[in-house]
């Protein structure tokens, strides 16, 4: 897939959808996204081409563009160089639209959650621990001196890990920060606020249980306090400790 000419994203598996974080490949004004796509099989088969992009603008308005009857397609393939998308020729032709089939829903299903997470995570750039003010609770989990060499950290919890992870003041005070700032944001539906902590936190959403039980936890709408109550809870999950 190009945006704008550039290669941003590159598969050779229909059945694994993949995601990309969009807010530094956009432009202002018109933005071109040109998709290379090819059906290797010699015989029917399922494999068919799904696009779509949701964007949050400026003033909280949200846009999906999605591959529809609006998309052209042209059967010469552009010549690219270095990642850039050579001249597409005509004549460009209307797509034809199918009607879904199981396996592309439970395909793009299953996979959403882990999808979604990942393009949120991308518009947080990395930060390295070594440009961190080390504290208490980076100490307690094995982070070592800029000075000594480490080839590898103790994989068992400590107790001193354990106290700080149950009752340390930073990561409480982070959790707190946490709470209050998801509780602050404007949520339509008050379901909707559990999916984002479940669907950035694990990268799934809830099971029903696990939404019920948060859903009766938290008042209408989340106070500050319950929603950092429920991040300590997932975070101390084994799931969370895997997953992140």
């Amino acid at each position: 897939m190009y945006v704008n000419g550039r290669e941003v994203l590159r598969g050779d598996d229909w059945a694994k959808p993949q995601a990309v974080a969009l807010h530094t490949l956009l432009k202002k004004g018109d933005n071109d996204f040109v998709i290379a796509a090819t059906n290797a099989g010699n015989s029917p088969n399922p494999a068919a081409l799904f696009f779509e992009a949701r964007l949050v603008l400026q003033d909280g308005t949200e846009m999906t563009i999605a591959s529809d009857e609006s998309w052209q397609f042209s059967a010469k393939l552009p010549a690219g160089r270095e990642g850039r998308l050579g001249a597409v020729g005509d004549p460009w032709q209307p797509v034809t639209i199918v009607p879904a089939l199981n396996v592309w829903a439970s395909a793009v299903e299953s996979a959403a959650p882990q999808l979604l997470a990942q393009a949120v995570s991308g518009n947080i750039p990395m930060v390295r621990a070594s440009l961190l003010k080390n504290d208490f609770l980076m100490k307690s989990l094995g982070r070592p001196m800029r000075e000594q060499i480490v080839s590898m950290r103790p994989s068992e919890l400590t107790t001193l890990e354990a106290i700080d992870l149950y009752n340390g003041k930073s990561l409480a005070d982070a959790i707190s920060r946490g709470g209050e700032n998801l509780s602050s944001r404007t949520w339509e539906h008050p379901d909707d606020l559990i999916r984002y902590i479940y669907r950035f936190a694990l990268s799934r959403d809830p099971l029903e249980n696990e939404l019920a039980t948060v859903r009766d936890y938290f008042s209408t709408p989340a106070t500050a306090t319950e929603v950092a109550d429920v991040l300590w809870a997932i975070m101390m999950t084994p799931d969370f400790m895997i997953v992140r």
